[in-house]
């Protein structure tokens, strides 16, 4: 199994050698000759992780106040680690549409932007999250009852003995990288209810660069808010 987060992998039979890229969001495509087996992927990512670790590092600066938003043009919001201008829109119909550039908000519903704005991460989070949770569950065996998505300030995860997770929507505005690094969490607490030395053994099996990624969400966890 690959161990690190190799969000997409693409063969191709015009490949020789194995090219690993870190893209903007973070994440991490692998193109590798057609046929490579996943113990020489493997290989290849193991042997880039400090490289990997260094793109990352640089991608996620975030160049963003730390600060309650004020939702008028210009303003800088987040989006998977990703920072996005707002754009206020006297004619738009919908009250906020994400178009892969920026944000663009009805002059409208601009007094509730904050409210429109949750509701709009709460959704992605919910899909975002739900999707990368259900394929841990499945490349690691851990079964769990389901997700909820919740409203925490201070609390990205957590679990509780019936298997239920609950992870905040403000997890939508962090890097792909740090959103696997609390869904790793939570969902090794469904066979460790505690942080034994069993616990970490098993997160580090599944995520071997972890620490990199806590320390991230320690130092920069304050800038995911509106």
């Amino acid at each position: 199994m690959i161990r690190t987060s190799a969000d997409q992998i693409i063969h191709s039979s015009k490949r020789n050698t194995i090219l690993l890229e870190v893209k903007r969001d973070g994440s991490l495509l692998v193109r590798v000759p057609e046929g490579s087996s996943v113990e020489a992927i493997q290989r290849a990512i193991d042997g880039k992780l400090r490289w990997i670790l260094r793109q990352r590092t640089e991608i996620y600066k975030l160049d963003i106040p730390a600060g309650p938003k004020k939702f008028v043009d210009g303003e800088k919001f987040l989006y998977l680690g990703v920072v996005y201008p707002l754009s206020v829109d006297g004619v738009s119909g919908a009250q906020l549409v994400f178009d892969g550039e920026k944000f663009i908000l009805s002059e409208k519903h601009q007094p509730q932007a904050r409210d429109v704005f949750i509701e709009w991460y709460r959704e992605h989070a919910e899909r975002h999250i739900s999707e990368k949770v259900r394929k841990y569950s499945a490349q690691y065996n851990i079964s769990f009852d389901r997700i909820v998505i919740t409203n925490a300030g201070r609390r990205w995860g957590s679990c509780n003995s019936k298997g239920i997770l609950r992870f905040s929507w403000r997890l939508a505005m962090a890097p792909q990288d740090i959103i696997d690094y609390v869904i790793v969490h939570e969902l090794v607490h469904v066979k460790h209810l505690n942080h034994s030395r069993a616990y970490w053994q098993e997160v580090t099996n599944i995520m071997p660069d972890f620490k990199q990624r806590k320390r991230w969400l320690f130092r920069n966890g304050h800038r995911l808010i509106l």
